[in-house]
């Protein structure tokens, strides 16, 4: 008898995330040292002479504190906040999985708000969650955020609404007025 994943999974699609095709710059010649990916946050420059003296004094001869402590608290006084209102991971997929797994379950709607980061529905759908979705890939919408997805946030009522703002693939933001009327209809609804 094998054993097989909860079915959430097993029709699991994978989002696109930045960084090559390394397959595909193989097969047109290209080596990835000469491509600059602009697709993820990332330097594509040598670090500076400075940085590189501290890096060389980094212990990575031992495991990191699985707690973040002295980060958390570096973050919580210049933040202001509690650290426990800290959330450390090792990139934002891990965080984003985490919330899902705290918060949403089998069943849940959630409203994904696009364009946004793939990751969202990825992570609620392997938690089991009715995937909803209102916008489109790759086009520039944020701007009309409250008028088009205030009616189907009513329709279905979901218990949260998910977006990155700026999002990384028009590269558009929303302004704080707008986003807070879509909140304040969305709350009415």
């Amino acid at each position: 008898m094998s054993i097989q994943p909860k079915p959430e999974i097993e029709k699991l699609k994978t989002c696109p995330h930045g960084g090559p095709d390394y397959a595909e710059l193989s097969a047109m010649g290209i080596s990835a040292d000469e491509v600059i990916d602009f697709s993820v946050g990332s330097n594509p420059f040598s670090f500076p002479p400075e940085i590189k003296g501290v890096l060389n004094s980094v212990a990575i001869d031992r495991y990191p504190d699985s707690e973040c402590a002295e980060l958390r608290a570096c973050l919580s006084e210049k933040l202001g906040i509690s650290p426990d209102n800290i959330i450390v991971g090792s990139g934002s997929t891990e965080i984003i999985r985490l919330i899902a797994l705290a918060y949403f379950g089998h069943g849940d709607s959630v409203l994904i708000l696009k364009p946004t980061f793939g990751e969202y529905e990825v992570a609620c759908r392997i938690v089991g969650a009715k995937v909803w979705s209102s916008g489109q890939e790759r086009k520039h919408i944020l701007p009309s955020i409250p008028t088009r997805h205030v009616p189907l946030s009513r329709n279905i009522n979901p218990r949260v609404s998910l977006s990155a703002i700026p999002t990384t693939l028009p590269g558009s933001i929303c302004p704080n007025r707008r986003l807070k009327g879509f909140c304040r209809r969305a709350l009415r609804a």
